[in-house]
């Protein structure tokens, strides 16, 4: 079931660290802070991630740092 349901009032800040390689496909996608309660938004963020083709970056690889922030609907 969606998280929502049993966290409501989910809210928060998730910054996630990913890796776009040569050839658009990640190669790792880790948490690097959060101040969400449940850790499986976490793990659900960075499966996202992994699972998306990007473009493929000029010039090789590129690190990508990026906040989320959740606010409760």
């Amino acid at each position: 079931e969606h998280i929502l349901v049993y966290h409501p009032d989910l809210h928060g800040k998730l910054i996630v660290f990913w890796v776009i390689e040569e050839d658009g496909l990640v190669s790792r996608a880790v948490t690097s802070s959060s101040t969400l309660p449940d850790s499986s938004v976490s793990t659900c963020v960075e499966n996202v991630i992994r699972s998306i083709e990007f473009p493929k970056p000029n010039g090789g690889s590129l690190e990508i740092l990026f906040p989320f922030d959740f606010e409760a609907g």
